[in-house]
């Protein structure tokens, strides 16, 4: 897996399955997207089966990392809420391999709902 991309912080807005990239794979036979939340340039997916991050890097965006992990290989997660002068609430993943990725969400609301779901996945 990329470290990079996994350490990366993304300003989420939810977005619709029609406004993903088309460097998405398609999805597996089943497969329901769950949620799409969209930062400046990155992109996380959260489908029932696993959670899509597509990491959008160099000066014209044309090449993509994306890294797919599987709910049950997710080991632990934590929420950092918003505070006084931080209004944007962290959503922190850690793989069952140690690999650490976090994503900042504006509305907490979102990562409330994403984090009682992805800890329903976890079991």
């Amino acid at each position: 897996m990329a470290a990079g991309i996994l350490k990366d912080r993304v300003k989420s807005i939810p977005v619709t399955a029609t406004e993903l990239p088309k460097e998405f794979a398609p999805l597996f036979q089943n497969e329901q997207i769950i949620g799409c939340y969209k930062g400046i340039r990155d992109l996380i997916i959260f489908t029932d089966i696993r959670i899509v991050s597509i990491d959008v890097q160099g000066i014209t965006g044309k090449q993509k990392v994306l890294t797919t992990i599987p709910y049950t290989h997710i080991s632990e997660m934590t929420i950092e809420t918003s505070g006084y002068l931080d209004i944007d609430t962290d959503l922190i993943l850690r793989t069952t391999g140690g690999t650490a990725m976090g994503y900042s969400f504006r509305n907490g609301k979102d990562v409330i709902a994403i984090q009682n779901f992805v800890a329903h996945k976890m079991q």
